[in-house]
Order: C-alpha cells, then sequence, then structure tokens
C-alpha cells in the first residue's frame, strides 16, 4: 500500500501563528511610513526659508490687491518688524505713546484776585 501524503494548499498555514501575516504588514506600513517621513524632511531642509523682509513685502503685496485688511497688515508689520530688528541687532523700537488728549490746564478760580 502507498500512502499519500498531502500539505493542503500552504504547507505553514497551520503553524499556530495567526498574528504573523497582519503583524507583517503593520511592520511594512510603519516602514513606509518612517520612509514618508524621512523623504519629507529631506525635502524641508532643501527649501529656502523666507527672511522676514521677504515676507513683509509679500504681505505688502497683498495688502496693496485688497487681500489683507489695514488691521491684518498692521499687526503682521509689527510682528515681523520685531523679528527683522533681531536678525539686523537693531534697538528696540520705542514704545507708542498712548492715545491721550493732551491736559488743558484748569480753568481759573472765580472771585476776587490778589492784585
Amino acid at each position: 500500500m502507498v500512502a499519500v501524503l498531502t500539505l493542503g494548499p500552504w504547507p505553514m498555514a497551520n503553524t499556530g501563528t495567526p498574528f504573523l501575516g497582519p503583524g507583517l504588514w503593520f511592520v511594512g506600513a510603519l516602514l513606509a511610513g518612517a520612509l514618508v517621513v524621512a523623504l519629507i524632511r529631506r525635502w524641508q531642509r532643501h527649501q529656502p526659508n523666507p527672511t522676514a523682509s521677504d515676507q513683509l513685502a509679500h504681505f505688502r503685496a497683498l495688502y496693496e490687491k485688497g487681500q489683507l485688511t489695514e488691521e491684518e497688515f498692521k499687526r503682521l508689520r509689527a510682528v515681523l518688524s520685531d523679528e527683522l530688528r533681531r536678525s539686523l541687532n537693531l534697538p528696540n523700537a520705542p514704545p507708542a505713546a498712548p492715545n491721550v488728549p493732551p491736559e488743558t490746564p484748569d480753568p481759573p478760580a472765580p472771585g476776587i484776585k490778589p492784585g
């Protein structure tokens, strides 16, 4: 008599490790994600960083086109001018004077004045 041994479609199918396949897929996905992150960081390092003066010129152009309001432009200009001063080692700008109306002298007191 001849004994026939059949192993089924895949010899390692019933090894008792049901998490091996999904685990390998997970590890592969993690490696692919790490590769994408590394490529993006490499690309970012080669991009030139715009200076504060470049950014200010860009925002001025947007303001002149009407895409920024005057208030937004003034806020951006204040932030970027501080950055520009720091990069050029200039002293800080003097603080803006508060909007206080000038003092008026008190009116003279009524009555008799010594002469």
